[in-house]
């Protein structure tokens, strides 16, 4: 049979958890719908009548309750998706050592301690953290995406239209610079594990080094290894700046873009301005799954490279 591949060796600790993965989706969907809420009822506090304060209690009502609900919703998914990944983190510690002690004496021979403690430890660590966070990620982007789109066209297709001409140049941008994420990661996985080895050896083997002064040695092949770990992690942070940067220019060029429009659709189209003020409060949350993925996309590869 030919062995897993991918993420679908982590499906069986998902579904161990199933009804807690299934309680923290659907509380995204909560809070993503009090979050797609928020503009719309502050939209109608603009647009009330002085003769009917009840209305305008009414809506206030309703925007407080919007907020408290993204607020505990909130609390809770993070509550409960940090507990599901120490779980799932948990599982996948207890299988791989499992694993590890029916391996045939040949495997320890070609393959380095330092390397199996970093994945036994580190790597798992850094894979739990990005499995939890992964699905309501995923579907927190899709849905306050699609909520504030959905709204958008709903109060002004032009406008709309407008606020969504740059995005796909961030959707290209994010899955051009995955593949080098991936590589940067694996290549710092790999270092962390030479530096194990190294010091494992040298702990080991601490009687034998000072009985012959081999020190400054000792010393010296650490820091070749420790400079390549350092240069690793130099280049990974070089790439993530230029995308970060790339993201933030991005975000603040569309949020002109849109004041620019909404302005004279205000001044030549006779759009109000509840509206306007609503298109940027919807675009701000249209942003905020890009902004999420400047945030998660190196944690991502990290996650990736040490599931692999």
């Amino acid at each position: 049979m030919k062995p897993k591949s991918g993420f679908s060796r982590v499906l069986p600790y998902y579904h161990r958890y199933r009804a807690r993965l299934i309680l923290n989706l659907t509380l995204v969907v909560v809070l993503n719908s009090c979050v797609t809420l928020i503009p719309l009822l502050t939209r109608q506090l603009f647009d009330f009548n002085p003769q009917r304060w009840d209305l305008y209690i009414a809506w206030l009502a309703a925007l407080a309750a919007a907020i408290a609900g993204m607020v505990f919703c909130s609390h809770r998914t993070i509550r409960i998706g940090s507990q599901l990944g120490a779980h799932m983190e948990t599982d996948m510690r207890r299988d791989l050592f499992a694993h590890l002690q029916r391996l045939g004496f040949s495997y320890y021979d070609r393959t380095k301690t330092g390397h199996l403690m970093a994945r036994i430890s580190n790597d798992l660590s850094t894979l739990s953290s990005t499995l939890h966070q992964l699905p309501s990620d995923l579907l927190s982007s899709i849905l306050s995406l699609g909520g504030a789109l959905a709204v958008m066209f709903w109060m002004n297709w032009q406008l709309a239209l407008v606020a969504l001409l740059p995005l796909p140049a961030a959707v290209w941008l994010g899955i051009r610079s995955k593949h080098r994420f991936k590589q940067h990661s694996h290549r710092i996985r790999e270092e962390i594990g030479q530096i194990n080895t190294n010091v494992e050896n040298a702990v080991m083997g601490i009687r034998e080094v000072q009985s012959f002064a081999n020190e400054e040695l000792q010393m010296a092949g650490f820091e070749a290894i420790n400079r390549r770990f350092c240069k690793a992690k130099c280049d990974f942070a070089e790439t993530i700046a230029r995308y970060a940067a790339f993201m933030i220019g991005f975000m603040r060029v569309h949020g002109v873009l849109l004041a620019v429009a909404g302005s004279l659709m205000y001044v030549f189209s006779g759009l109000s301005m509840a509206d306007l003020l609503a298109f940027v409060m919807y675009a701000r949350f249209m942003l905020a799954p890009i902004e999420r993925m400047v945030n998660f996309s190196e944690q991502y590869a990290q996650g990736v490279a040490a599931l692999e």
